[in-house]
């Protein structure tokens, strides 16, 4: 039974708390139903950005789709073909555009015959329903979008794209990701031009590229007459005559005078220091060694150039007289192999990579060519024997050696063979009369392609590779209107360890995939009707791999297409000096292949360097044409939009 509270019983300041206590009370319990009350037009504002979220990706896909709809329809216009071959064009490539989607539950299609001025055309309309999330609360269960595309015939026809893509080692986790993402441009491309006018070529890069060994032999430099073949590794000296002085007016055996060591190289600036990393990513204990089943990988169709190396060697007495030496040393001077400076045992002029290769048992040329000396490396210019700068030099990784230290010692990152021919192994690998040059005599000696000494080749994926094709990707696929075999080969698609980035040497072979000129010569003429497109596609900086065991300053790097860092092509012998060097080349690169009338687009992935993102933003034919991508789903995207740009550029509107 309620009991009334009789105020007057109370003081007044407990009657007053009391009133405050009810006041309280009653304020709660309106504020509570104020703030449920009001919940409900806030959930509905959220659901309803939420909702209109999913309605704007469903209408970026739908209208990629009715892109490529339209496309695809316009391919079936002509005598040949009814309007109901039409109609299953555009639905077919709808159908394939947004299988998967998530969004995309079912839709409506139309395609109407068009013909403005004469030229027949197709227009297509899809209407989608998308269900909502949040606005079924409010009743709205699902929301219409809508897209539009018209193409004429013959629009789209003739198109050429390279992809050129990054595996370098820095890729190791994203592989699977590059490899889906291209696969999906490539179907998405090929589904609007419904197979019958696209052509594309795969360009894999590293710090090379691999256009395969079956390149015509007469494009190759076999003779050693370019400028840079064989010297892109410095054939210095590698013996010393013990008591000869080539100063004679110096105390003897000073062996020449002093010597200035080379400036500080500094470090490299990129991500790919892959040429060491760690046991547990790459197992070296697994070596994979691939050894042809003939003698020599490589056929002789000629005869060698350079002097034999394979025993047994002719030799001559050779000595310097006085007063260079002053009691008549001499040594076995070794046919064709000359003396520098009276006193140092030195190769020959010729060193020809070829000969090297077929020297050692099982080593064979992958494919693999050297950067062309300027102005050819920026240029599809084709190769001519007229010009021996213009010819391509095949790539050859030197066998590299090890630095002797208090500890043990301490081998360069394509230590492949030994360093000691088999008929001088007593001497240290050099002929009798001759003392070794130790660390460079070692790195230098190419006595030790013998014929004999048989190379640790490890030429797999997904390793550090060593051998005369160190760091070699996989070979470029040339231009080709096979869908079958150019997702195969993107399936193929490894990373390679080692090297660097030159990313310069994939915009030039991806351009030189897309001429008319040798070496593949499978491109369109330039200024017709056929366009031309590059995807390039790099996840880091242009940089070198550091190859300096107890900060030797004898190579500085690994090998690449400009050689050693210490060969001195890279404007200089120093880190952040080539790293210029490289990125002034890919800009030239790109403004030569653009000058040719070649569309770019650019996907810098996972890489926030200033530099870098300008340099790929320049290399794009347009700013909105440069897209930047930090995870496996973002390059997915990146792909798919250039895709989608590639249709519109072949969309009447």
């Amino acid at each position: 039974m309620f009991r009334p509270i009789r105020f007057d019983t109370f003081s007044p300041a407990a009657r007053a708390r009391a009133a405050g206590r009810r006041l309280a009370d009653n304020e709660r319990g309106n504020v509570g139903m104020l703030f449920a009350l009001s919940l409900l037009p806030l959930i509905g504002v959220v659901g309803a950005a939420v909702d209109y979220s999913r309605g704007s990706s469903a209408s970026v896909q739908l209208k990629g789709a009715t892109d490529s709809a339209a496309l695809a329809a316009a391919q079936k216009i002509g005598a040949a073909y009814s309007r109901a071959d039409r109609e299953a064009a555009a639905l077919a490539a709808i159908n394939s555009n947004i299988a998967g989607s998530t969004l995309i539950q079912t839709f409506n299609l139309r395609v109407r015959d068009t013909n403005a001025n004469g030229v027949p055309g197709v227009e297509v309309q899809a209407d989608a329903l998308v269900e909502t999330s949040f606005m079924k609360v409010f009743g709205q269960s699902r929301m219409t979008v809508s897209a539009r595309a018209e193409s004429i015939a013959g629009v789209g026809n003739n198109v050429e794209i390279a992809l050129v893509l990054d595996t370098t080692g820095s890729m190791v986790n994203d592989m699977p990701a590059l490899r889906q993402s291209a696969r999906s441009f490539v179907e998405t491309v090929f589904s609007v031009s419904n197979n019958a006018n696209v052509k594309m070529s795969v360009v894999p890069y590293v710090a090379a590229v691999n256009i395969g060994p079956n390149i015509n032999p007469a494009m190759l430099d076999t003779n050693v007459n370019s400028a840079f073949h064989g010297q892109n590794h410095n054939w210095r000296d590698f013996g010393y005559l013990a008591g000869c002085n080539p100063d004679p007016n110096a105390p003897p055996g000073n062996g020449g005078g002093g010597w200035t060591p080379p400036p500080d190289p500094g470090s490299p600036g990129g991500q790919d220091r892959t040429g060491a990393l760690t046991p547990e990513v790459f197992d070296p204990v697994a070596k994979a060694r691939r050894f042809a089943a003939e003698l020599f990988g490589v056929k002789a169709a000629r005869a060698d150039v350079t002097p034999n190396t394979i025993a047994p060697v002719s030799t001559t007495t050779y000595s310097p007289g006085a007063p260079y030496v002053q009691n008549g040393e001499s040594a076995q001077l070794p046919q064709g192999f000359l003396v520098y400076y009276r006193c140092w045992l030195t190769n020959p002029g010729k060193v020809s990579h070829f000969d090297l290769l077929r020297r050692m048992p099982g080593a064979r040329w992958k494919g693999c060519v050297e950067a062309r000396p300027e102005p050819y490396d920026l240029t599809d210019a084709p190769p001519s024997a007229a010009d021996a700068n213009s010819l391509f030099v095949p790539y050859f990784a030197p066998d590299e050696t090890y630095v002797e230290t208090a500890g043990g010692n301490i081998p360069y990152n394509n230590d492949y063979l030994s360093d000691f021919h088999g008929a001088y192994a007593a001497n240290n690998g050099v002929p009798p009369g001759w003392t070794h040059e130790w660390e460079w005599g070692r790195l230098s000696n190419i006595l030790k392609y013998d014929g004999v000494n048989r190379p640790d080749i490890q030429e797999q994926g997904n390793r550090v590779t060593k051998g005369p094709n160190a760091a070699c990707p996989d070979e470029v696929l040339p231009l080709t209107s096979n869908r079958a075999q150019i997702l195969n080969r993107i399936d193929s698609l490894s990373y390679w360890p080692g090297g660097g980035t030159i990313s310069s040497e994939g915009v030039m072979w991806g351009w030189r995939s897309l001429s008319p000129n040798a070496p593949f010569a499978l491109g369109a003429p330039y200024g017709g009707t056929t366009k031309k497109y590059m995807v390039l596609m790099s996840d880091g900086m242009n940089s070198l791999v550091a190859n300096r065991p107890n900060s030797s300053t004898t190579l500085l790097s690994e090998y690449t297409a400009y050689g050693y860092l210490t060969a001195g092509r890279m404007n200089g012998t120093t880190f952040p000096a080539s790293e210029v060097f490289l990125n002034d080349r890919l800009a030239r690169a790109c403004a030569n292949a653009k000058a040719q009338g070649i569309t770019i687009f650019t996907i810098l992935f996972r890489e926030t360097d200033a530099t870098a993102r300008q340099l790929l933003r320049n290399c794009a034919s347009r700013p909105e044409q440069a897209l930047l991508a930090n995870n496996g789903a973002q390059l997915a995207t990146a792909f798919q939009t250039i895709a989608s740009d590639l249709s519109k550029l072949r969309l009447v509107r």
